[in-house]
């Protein structure tokens, strides 16, 4: 709401209409910014990579459209930036253009970016007797909060690509402590089973202080990786799925201490009771449930702590990425192969058999080309129930696994985009994405559909449209994937697929929900089921 605000007023047509109220936040701004943790620390609060570009003005960042802000209310680079006409532009008292000073360098200090910090004191030199003493002293804690935060740059993800990072919210049903706001008073969390659902996204308080790059959650526990490399997991501990060498409960997260001991961690994945790391020297780590062989140690043993999963080779494995299926586990090396294990029984680890796999695999069928054929390079993967998908470095998207034809789940529309319910045990293009020539960059499965996201943000789903969880505004089901014309104008970045709900998220940093609103899952505040995806305003 917030956010909406800080838009609204930069308003050219507005912008003297709206100057006292500018005001008034500019003068409450310094207060507020002492209060919040330290944001050198939050970088996942603007996307760095978007200011310069030519619609560098519609960044979604309430910093940058305070900055923004501030700048029209002050005439500062009015003839390269400025929206406003000549007649539209305000003219401040003394004290309210001090007011606006203060609170651009107070956002400036909080912010610690060099550009915004060199405005802040230009703008100080210039206006120096408009400003007395003890308009500073506000800034006096952020002035000491910017002298002791120590020089890192969180959001570079080991000399890749920037990665955002932000702060730890949830919502939905919170069974088993797996939401991470800790033990509430209800009569079923004094008896360990916590069911304490959060109908809206709501920070954990447990990690306010602490910024996260990414985040998994499957079933009953959660995972997380902080800013600087470590692993956190929450929630049912059966099997010994987070890591913390026992069964236990954790009802906020908690730091996987044996992994922190062995370097920073790069990627997370969490399956239905188990749990893959990946540490930043390559090294994989698996724990948890190990039926059907998917923590691809060689044999079916559960595990209560991380144990190294793929040193047992003679040449072991470097791997980018990682992924997890319900009871499966998938693999991606730096030159481009995919790898599965663990449970097979309708093909989904791709090997062209229906045998369980214990130990790391690679799918050879990626490589076994055709005269003249270029070999797929696999560059993201996602892992549902029982099927798999695959995205090459060429866009295209492929299929393996259950097609529901001769399975326990017959009569389920079909996930693999292939147009028909028989299985497939190696991974097999999709021909109606191939057909629509558009570069597909991400893929996501649930428990009976999937996702595609193509590079210029369109998204297309296709399996069961139960409860509208395929966005498309009905409860039909695709056996292809097909268009989510309801998302059309809004550029798709990622989407994630639940059992029985979808979640989208925008450049613009919005994030889209539809399907069964159960317990709050949807985020829009109340249990309703949604068949076109809807915006949580809360964003």
């Amino acid at each position: 709401m917030f956010f909406r605000t800080c838009q609204s007023l930069r308003d050219p047509a507005k912008l003297v209409a709206n100057s006292r109220l500018s005001v008034q936040i500019a003068s409450k701004l310094p207060l507020i910014l002492t209060t919040m943790p330290p944001c050198v620390l939050s970088p996942g609060l603007v996307d760095d990579t978007l200011v310069g570009l030519e619609d560098g003005g519609n960044v979604s960042s309430v910093f940058y459209h305070l900055f923004r802000l501030f700048e029209e209310l002050l005439g500062v680079g009015r003839d390269e930036e400025s929206s406003a006409s000549p007649g539209d532009r305000v003219c401040l008292s003394a004290s309210d253009r001090a007011t606006v000073i203060v609170a651009y360098v107070a956002l400036a200090l909080k912010w610690g970016r060099l550009a915004y910090l060199l405005k802040g004191v230009k703008l100080l030199l210039e206006n120096g007797d408009e400003l007395n003493g003890a308009r500073f002293e506000s800034l006096g804690p952020l002035f000491r909060e910017l002298a002791a935060t120590s020089i890192e740059r969180p959001q570079i993800a080991f000399g890749e690509e920037e990665q955002p990072c932000g702060y730890l919210m949830s919502f939905g049903k919170g069974d088993h402590g797996k939401l991470g706001h800790g033990q509430c008073s209800h009569v079923s969390c004094q008896e360990g089973n916590c069911t304490e659902n959060k109908m809206v996204p709501t920070m954990i308080a447990a990690t306010r202080d602490v910024l996260f790059r990414k985040i998994d959650s499957l079933s009953t526990h959660s995972i997380a990786i902080t800013a600087k490399g470590e692993a956190m997991a929450w929630g049912n501990g059966d099997k010994y799925r987070l890591g913390h060498g026992s069964s236990s409960k954790e009802y906020t997260p908690r730091t996987i201490e044996f992994l922190s001991l062995k370097g920073r961690v790069r990627d997370l994945a969490c399956g239905l009771g188990h749990t893959l790391a990946l540490i930043e020297s390559g090294e994989l780590y698996a724990w948890g449930n190990g039926s059907n062989g998917r923590l691809g140690l060689g044999d079916t043993n559960d595990r209560s702590s991380p144990t190294r999963s793929n040193g047992a080779s003679i040449a072991p494995v470097r791997f980018r990425h990682i992924f997890c299926g319900a009871s499966h586990s998938l693999g991606l090396s730096w030159d481009g192969r995919a790898y599965a294990w663990g449970k097979n029984n309708q093909g989904q680890c791709g090997h062209g058999h229906t045998n369980d796999q214990w130990t790391i695999q690679e799918i050879e069928s990626f490589r076994d080309t055709e005269e003249g054929e270029e070999e797929e390079f696999v560059v993201y993967a996602a892992g549902g129930w029982e099927h798999t998908l695959f995205c090459t470095a060429s866009g295209r998207v492929y299929s393996c696994g259950c097609g529901y034809k001769d399975s326990r789940r017959a009569g389920i529309p079909p996930v693999l985009g292939h147009g028909d319910c028989d299985r497939r045990l190696k991974p097999t293009s999709v021909q109606a994405l191939d057909d629509t020539h558009e570069e597909v960059v991400k893929v996501a499965c649930g428990w009976d559909h999937s996702l595609a996201v193509t590079a210029n943000g369109r998204v297309y789903t296709w399996g069961s449209g139960a409860n509208g969880k395929l966005g498309h505004g009905d409860e039909e089901s695709f056996d292809i994937p097909t268009l989510v014309r309801c998302m059309d104008g809004k550029k798709v970045k990622d989407a994630k697929a639940g059992c029985e709900h979808t979640v989208f998220l925008t450049y613009d940093h919005e994030l889209w929900t539809c399907g069964q609103g159960d317990s709050g899952r949807l985020g829009h505040g109340d249990s309703q089921t949604r068949k076109r995806p809807t915006k949580i305003e809360l964003f």
